[in-house]
């Protein structure tokens, strides 16, 4: 197990930067996932592990909106009492709740009321109408920058959406992880780190994206 590890962190130590500016703003989204309290803040699913990311993903905003990115996107968890996605996970995230609101870091940024909100009842927002209806109407976008909580699960499932829905319509996508920009929780069974690298290597063989160490201007 520890010559798989130590695998794993030689990978990542080889993984570079990308630079947002040699992307093009108007065919690519950043899509930030679940950067709610209830998993950044407080709550039976809330990690320490993902307190600086906040920042992060909000610097990474700042100076895609600089840039004249137009496609910013928040994908969010948000529940009623009734879902059944309780029985796996627990109450988390309900409707009109603290938990199910945007972190501040966020929410402070002076476009935020630009940003475009979907909410999501599972971990995968690919069963999610509007950001189905989303893609289709914008179909110009091609390039897809995706970060936020937690990497091996709703991020993955991301991933996983993106890639396959674009490979079944034989729909050309490129899509971008930092893994600076992504992290999961520490739980017994479920180290952090090793989660962390084992999914996002396997989103860049199974899915084909491309993992970066960060994102630069």
């Amino acid at each position: 197990m520890s010559a798989i590890v130590s695998d794993y962190n030689s990978w990542q130590d080889k993984l570079m930067p990308m630079s947002l500016s040699d992307l093009d703003p108007k065919s690519t989204a950043i899509i930030s996932v679940d950067m709610i309290n209830g998993f950044c803040r407080h709550g039976r699913l809330s990690s320490i592990n993902y307190d600086k990311i906040g920042i992060k993903v909000a610097r990474l905003f700042r100076i895609a909106k600089l840039l004249d990115f137009k496609h910013l996107l928040l994908v969010q968890d948000r529940h009623d009492e009734n879902s059944t996605e309780f029985m796996t996970f627990g109450v988390h995230c309900l409707v009109d709740s603290d938990e199910a609101q945007t972190i501040d870091e966020i929410k402070n940024l002076p476009f935020y009321s630009e940003m475009k909100v979907f909410y999501k009842n599972s971990l995968s927002i690919g069963y999610n109408d509007e950001f189905i209806k989303f893609l289709k109407d914008n179909p110009s976008i091609d390039t897809f920058i995706v970060v936020g909580v937690c990497t091996d699960l709703c991020i993955y499932n991301m991933i996983s959406y993106l890639a396959l829905s674009a490979n079944e319509k034989n729909i050309k996508r490129h899509i971008i992880v930092p893994h600076e920009l992504v992290g999961t929780y520490d739980a017994p069974l479920h180290d952090a780190s090793f989660c962390q690298n084992f999914f996002l290597h396997h989103a860049s063989v199974a899915f084909g994206a491309e993992i970066c160490s960060k994102i630069i201007e």
